[in-house]
Order: C-alpha cells, then sequence, then structure tokens
C-alpha cells in the first residue's frame, strides 16, 4: 500500500470508528484528531532519520577481562526463534508471544516482557542513541525491548508476550487492567515450566515494557526472581492521564492507541471516552478499565500492588524526563517492600540510552547475580545511585542507600514577586502579581519567573522539589506550570535533551497542579513531597487567595557559581500541540492541525491569575541540596601521551578526577574491580565532556581501565581491606 493509500486508510478507521460510536460533531473530531496525534506518535520512529554515531562511539565488545565473572558472549549459543506461540491463560484463553533462546541443549534463566504493543516493529537506526548496542547484532530488536541478540549469546532465554486483546492474543482488551497483571503471572509461571527454562524468570524492558513488571511482581508469581522497570510509570492518573489533575496530551492519545491497537478496535473498551469520563481518582485508574465490571474492592489496587513487590528490583529512571515516567521509577523504589530493591537515576534520551553498552552491563550485573547466582558484588553497593547533572550532558555521581538521600538538606528559597527574586530571606511585606491565560494560536499563557542573585558557590541538588505559595483566581479554578531552571552568566538557559530528537529542550524538571484539586493525602504525602488526592473538587471564591503546594518531579543538578537558579510559574498549561508535533515528527498530518493547542479543548479557562507572596502570604521552593563533598580530590589528566599519572594512588572515599588535556577525544570502555562504578567511569568519560569529571570511589583495591580509541591503559591503587557494605 502506498504512502498515500496508508493515510487514507488511516484516516478511514480512524473517523469511522468515531461514526460507529455515534458520537457527536464535537467528540468526533477531537476524537478522531487525538487518535491521529497518538498513531502518529506511535508511528513516528518511522519518520526520524538515524543519527550518525560520533567517531569515537565505536562498537564495545566485553573482551571477558572484567572481575565477578560476568556472562561472556557465547559463539556457539545461535538465536532460535519460536514466533507466535500460544500461552494458556488459567481462564482457558491463549495469549500469543514470541520466544528467542540459544540454538543448543540445556536450560537457562528467562526474561520476559509484556504489552500491548506490536511486537514487530524493528527499532535500530530510527532513533537517536539506538544505534550503539555493545557490539551485538541487532536483527531482532523490537520497540522499547531487550536485544535478544545480547542476551542469547550470554545464556538466556528472551519471551515477548502481548497483552489479552492485543497483538493476536485471544480475549477482550485488557491494557492497564488488573485482568492483564494475572495473565503475565500466568505467563511468567507457564515460561517457567518450558523445557529452554531453568525456572528462574526476570521481566526487562522500556516504557510500557517496565511499566507492567511493577504489578505482577506484585502479585508475586513464584518463579519471579527479579525486575528491571527501565523508565516506567508507576501510577497512571498522577503519572500519565491527569498529571496535577491536569489532563495530559499524551495520556489522550495513548487511551487512543490502546483502542487503536486492540485486535478488535470496535469491540475495544472505549479508551478515550473513558479517560474523558474519569477526570477523578477512582476505580477506573485504581483497578483497571475493567473495573465496573467486578465488584468493588475485589482487587487490589496498582499503588497497593507497588507495596507488595519483594523481589530484587533495579528501578531505572531518566532524570531528562520530567514529563512521563521518573516520577513513577522513584515511587515504586520507595513503595516496594524488597530489601534487595535499586534506584539508578541518570539522564539521557528515552530510547538510546538503555542499548548503550553501560546500561547493558549494569542489567547484566543484576540479572547475573539473582538470575544466575553470580556474585557481581551488587549487594555490597549503595542502594541508590544519581547521576548529578552538570549541563547537557555532563555529569558526576551520588550515591546513597535511601531516597532521599540521606546526606540532604533542605533549604527553602522563598518569593518575592515585587522583585521576581529567589532569596533566603523572606519578605515582611505582602506582595503580589497577576498573569492572564491567553487562549491563542499557541497556546500560551503568561507565567512568572523568579531568580535568585548569580550563586557565589555552586548548589547541588538531588531529590523531590515542591513548590509553595498562594493564589488567587478570578475564576473559581486555575491551572498551575512550574518549572525549575537554570540561567548562566549570560541569562541562557541550560536545557536538557530527551524523547525522540534529543534536542535540548526540557528545563531542570517540572510540576503541575489544578488548585481545585490541592487536597493531599494525609497517608501518603511525605515531609517535602506532596501527594494529592485527586478526588473532589475544592473550588476556589474569585479573588480569595488559597495555599497551594506543588509536587516537583524529581530531580539533580549541580547550579554552577555564578548561575541562577530559577523558578517560572505557568498561569496554564505549557503543551502545545505544534511542539508535540515538531517534537514526533508527525509529517503525515495537515499543517492546519499543527497550531491548534490541545488544551483549548483540555484546559478550563483560568481568566487573570494573581500570585502571592511574603508576609502572611509566605511563599517558597522547597530544594533537596546535597552538601558539596569534603573528599581530597586526585586529579588525572587524558592527553595524547596516555593517562597521568598512569598509576594514580589514594585513600577509600576519595574523589578521582579525569580532564581531558588535549583536544583528542578518549572513550574509556574498559576497567575492572569497580563493581558499580565501572559502568560510571565509562559513561562519565564517554560524555564528549570538555570538562572535568570526577567520582568518588569508596573501595579499596587495584583498579584498571583502558581507552579504548589509544589503547592507554591506567590504575588506581587504593590500599586497605574491602568492606562489607558501602
Amino acid at each position: 500500500m502506498g504512502g498515500d493509500a496508508m493515510r487514507r486508510e488511516w484516516y478511514a478507521r480512524i473517523f469511522g470508528a468515531c461514526r460507529r460510536r455515534r458520537a457527536g460533531v464535537r467528540a468526533f473530531f477531537l476524537r478522531g484528531l487525538l487518535s491521529a496525534l497518538l498513531l502518529g506518535f506511535l508511528l513516528a520512529p518511522l519518520a526520524v532519520p538515524a543519527r550518525a554515531a560520533a567517531a569515537a562511539d565505536k562498537p564495545y565488545v566485553d573482551d571477558g577481562r572484567y572481575d565477578y565473572g560476568l556472562s561472556q558472549p557465547n559463539p556457539a549459543l545461535k538465536v532460535k526463534v519460536d514466533y507466535e506461540v500460544e500461552i494458556p491463560m488459567r481462564d482457558g484463553t491463549k495469549l500469543r508471544g514470541d520466544v528467542y533462546r540459544p540454538d543448543a541443549p540445556g536450560s537457562f534463566p528467562v526474561i520476559m516482557a509484556e504489552a500491548p504493543y506490536p511486537r514487530y516493529a524493528y527499532f535500530p537506526g530510527l532513533m537517536p542513541g539506538v544505534d550503539d548496542i555493545g557490539g551485538a547484532e541487532c536483527t531482532y530488536l523490537q520497540f522499547e525491548q531487550a536485544n535478544p541478540e545480547y542476551w542469547i549469546p550470554r545464556g538466556y532465554v528472551y519471551v515477548t508476550v502481548s497483552t489479552r486483546g492485543y497483538g493476536g492474543s485471544e480475549g477482550q482488551a485488557s491494557a492497564l487492567d488488573y485482568q492483564e497483571y494475572v495473565d503475565f503471572y500466568d505467563a511468567i509461571e507457564w515460561a517457567a515450566g518450558q523445557p529452554w527454562s531453568n525456572g528462574n524468570i526476570g521481566l526487562y524492558g522500556i516504557s510500557y515494557y517496565a511499566v507492567s513488571q511493577y504489578w505482577v511482581a506484585g502479585l508475586r508469581p513464584p518463579h519471579l526472581k527479579a525486575i528491571v522497570p527501565w523508565e516506567g510509570l508507576a501510577d497512571p492518573y498522577r503519572d500519565i492521564g491527569y498529571r496535577g489533575g491536569i489532563p495530559c496530551w499524551f495520556g489522550v492519545g495513548f487511551a487512543a492507541g490502546m483502542q487503536l491497537e486492540a485486535n478488535d478496535l470496535w469491540k475495544a473498551p472505549n479508551y478515550l471516552g473513558m479517560y474523558f469520563e474519569h477526570t477523578l481518582m477512582d476505580d477506573f485508574w485504581e483497578h483497571g478499565v475493567h473495573a465496573s465490571k467486578r465488584p468493588p474492592d475485589s482487587t487490589p489496587s496498582v499503588l497497593d500492588l507497588l507495596s507488595e513487590i519483594e523481589v530484587p528490583m533495579l528501578s531505572v529512571g531518566n532524570l531528562n524526563d520530567p514529563d512521563l515516567h521518573l516520577r513513577g521509577n522513584v515511587y515504586a523504589f520507595r513503595a516496594a517492600k524488597s530489601s534487595q530493591k535499586k534506584l539508578l537515576l541518570y539522564g539521557g534520551t528515552h530510547w538510546g540510552s538503555s542499548y548503550q553498552p553501560w546500561a547493558n552491563r549494569t542489567v547484566l550485573r543484576f540479572f547475573d547475580h539473582y538470575l544466575k547466582g553470580i556474585d557481581t558484588g551488587i549487594e555490597k553497593e549503595p542502594a541508590v545511585d544519581v547521576q548529578l547533572r552538570t549541563g547537557p550532558d555532563t555529569f558526576t555521581h551520588l550515591y546513597g542507600n535511601t531516597w532521599p538521600l540521606e546526606q540532604t538538606r533542605w533549604t527553602k528559597y522563598y518569593l518575592n514577586v515585587k522583585n521576581k527574586s529567589l532569596s533566603k530571606k523572606d519578605s515582611r511585606k505582602e506582595s503580589s502579581a497577576e498573569a492572564k491565560w491567553a487562549k491563542d494560536d499557541h497556546g500560551n499563557s503568561e507565567r512568572i519567573t523568579f531568580l535568585s542573585e548569580p550563586l557565589k558557590e555552586e548548589v547541588q541538588i538531588a531529590g523531590p522539589v515542591s513548590a509553595h505559595f498562594w493564589v488567587s483566581s478570578s475564576t473559581k479554578d486555575v491551572d498551575l506550570t512550574v518549572e525549575l531552571r537554570d540561567f548562566d552568566e549570560k541569562g541562557n538557559e541550560t536545557r536538557f535533551p530527551y524523547y525522540i530528537s534529543g534536542n535540548p529542550d526540557e528545563p531542570v524538571t517540572r510540576g503541575w497542579l489544578r488548585a481545585s484539586l490541592r487536597a493531599q493525602d494525609p497517608e501518603r504525602s511525605q515531609p517535602h513531597q506532596p501527594f494529592y488526592l485527586f478526588t473532589k473538587n475544592d473550588w476556589l471564591t474569585p479573588g480569595m487567595p488559597v495555599p497551594v503546594e506543588v509536587e516537583i518531579w524529581p530531580t539533580s543538578m549541580l547550579f554552577k557559581a555564578g548561575h541562577r537558579i530559577g523558578l517560572t510559574i505557568h498561569c496554564g498549561p505549557y503543551t502545545r500541540v505544534g511542539e508535540i508535533m515538531n517534537a514526533v515528527a508527525l509529517p503525515f498530518l495537515p499543517e492546519w492541525l499543527i497550531p491548534i493547542p490541545m488544551y483549548q479543548a483540555l484546559s478550563p479557562d483560568n481568566g487573570t491569575t494573581r500570585i502571592h507572596t511574603g508576609g502572611e502570604h509566605s511563599s517558597w521552593l522547597d530544594l533537596p541540596v546535597i552538601p558539596a563533598d569534603p573528599s581530597p580530590t586526585r586529579q588525572i589528566t587524558i592527553g595524547s601521551g596516555g593517562f597521568n599519572p598512569a598509576t594514580a594512588s589514594g585513600s577509600m572515599g576519595d574523589r578521582f578526577s579525569w580532564t581531558n588535556s588535549d583536544q583528542d577525544y578518549h572513550s574509556v570502555t574498559e576497567c575492572s574491580g569497580l563493581g558499580l562504578w565501572e559502568s560510571q567511569l565509562i559513561r562519565g568519560l564517554r560524555s564528549h565532556n570538555p570538562e572535568t569529571w570526577w567520582m568518588k570511589i569508596p573501595w579499596a583495591g587495584t583498579f584498571s581501565y583502558r581507552d579504548m580509541v589509544s589503547g592507554f591503559e591506567g590504575k588506581i591503587e587504593i590500599p586497605g581491606r574491602v568492606p562489607s557494605s558501602s
């Protein structure tokens, strides 16, 4: 089918579906538009040109010199694929899946993934970053899934399963429903009993393939041994549906997509209609799309299932993602009951990062430890590893055993709307300023930005953030979007790359709140991190100020000396359809759709909003400040002459700093003895960063590393006894 014919077919199906549901004219148009948007988003990979790999990004191959005896690729273990395998459920329904396994006798640990997405969506070369995949081939690499040609030669089986009602699986479509998690439970137990399985099952995948892991793990399948949710939301209402109680464009598109992707979209649940029907937190969001067909409270809620997770978990969140998954990874880590849980927060693009060598190695260490019984040392390492971002693609690391980090010092920066300032000293005088909600062609609303004075010394933060301020409106409600920002000496903002384009278009972090939904859940709210109920509107009295506490999604940032900390309050949603279309590349949609702001249909008219600060209306930004590390720093340079010194020495707890001494690009890709820090050293020195990069080493021993480009080798020697824990 040609491109034009395909587009006509898409439109016919989309609008035909709306007609068959006898939708009104307005609903017909809106549903068709949003379905087209989502379809374009899901197919955007086909329209995005591949980004050329940097010259230094040569394929990385583990040569077997590492400690811990990690699984090495065995050339004899070729990939054998069993397509369209029938997987029986307890009620007789059969799901469809594909099994990638070694073409050799024996039983192996199994990595599984489950989602309603198409199982066949070839991935490499279509997205920025999905081109450096650890030296493995990519014949079978599919959208947001693990790469079989990395795992099968290392002695693993990979199984991908389609949700009931999708991808050829029988039954009624059940994405994001309790039935889906029960089915995944059955699929796990089925895989454990197959002749190619040794009974040890792990879960791994990106996005939805991460989301489904949490809830099935909460059901505790007997053979499930470990999970690795890589960028996965955990609370459908708060993370994707109605962030801050405000309709989310991605939630709308996702709902439409779940209907369009079903085997029979005419019989599938009306996901889009239910999205608009359930604007507040209720059983639909807590128990799934089929909750109304079951007795009330007959199934656990999604949040309750998180607290039932007992298996080892490596939760991986993306700090450059203040819009979709990050909150879920952090919340799931805190909620899980497991005593063997890890939290890794990094900055990168949504798709490309998980296929990089450091990511492959990180997950391999986790699965080798818990699925193969190889002591990889991960239980001796800190539970939390946070990439402290120092710029769009530069970073150092912070470590701890809790989230927020135990060394956090909560610091208030007070808002003064009169001079638009952020200061550690509050003003005794009240002041206010107004901003209007603009319903223009681009969805722009007025905003107020507060700035600190130029910092006299660097300020590093890592953790949840919140903004406390007073707001009044000329109407009964107002949507608030809050952004934490970083500005250099010249007023240029630091923006971070995320999503498909990889363009730097994200602030440090952001948060949302619909003022009428400001009531908090006293049981789930934490100090410095509100948790909203979202069950009932408490309308504003026009002109009457009320206090609000806006949850700003977790983050990390090093604000450099001379920079300014910024806080921007938008009196309305910030997202524009044009921005969305440009971000996800929707070339097949008519141009006249592009300037239409999504939120003209989804957001109330906020009228005139007034922000109040000072005096009785004391307002502040609550930041998780991490004290500067007083440890001594040992300098190592990398240049045309190699590492200098070639063998560095120090004490446990010292910081070691690497700097490129010339413009030759060096790319350290091999090191040993550092455990968790091996992949961090590799990442840090591959970051295209001309500035200094450092890491703190709390272990005793001899650590070696090698530059892939030049072949130069270096060592660090730290005397002492290796501690039993860090």
